[in-house]
């Protein structure tokens, strides 16, 4: 668990049952834009909101499983 604050823009993270996505769009007060994976849409959070990270798949050309935010190299 963490306050939303202090993930970074692209992660992605789980509030409520729904998941979410970062941007990095911020408001004076520090709230923060997050775009829902499920129906699109923009919601702003605040600062202050207690989130679990959660970790997106993909996969490559061979079926192998590889975390979007990782710097591994697939198989060409």
């Amino acid at each position: 668990m963490k306050y939303i604050e202090e993930i970074n823009p692209g992660d992605c993270f789980e509030l409520n049952g729904h998941l979410y996505i970062l941007t990095t769009d911020f408001k004076k007060n520090n709230d923060r834009l997050a775009i829902s994976l499920i129906s699109g849409v923009a919601c702003w959070f605040k600062s202050d909101s207690i989130i679990s990270i959660q970790d997106i798949y993909v996969l490559d050309k061979v079926n192998n499983i590889i975390p979007v935010k990782s710097n591994v190299k697939t198989i060409s």
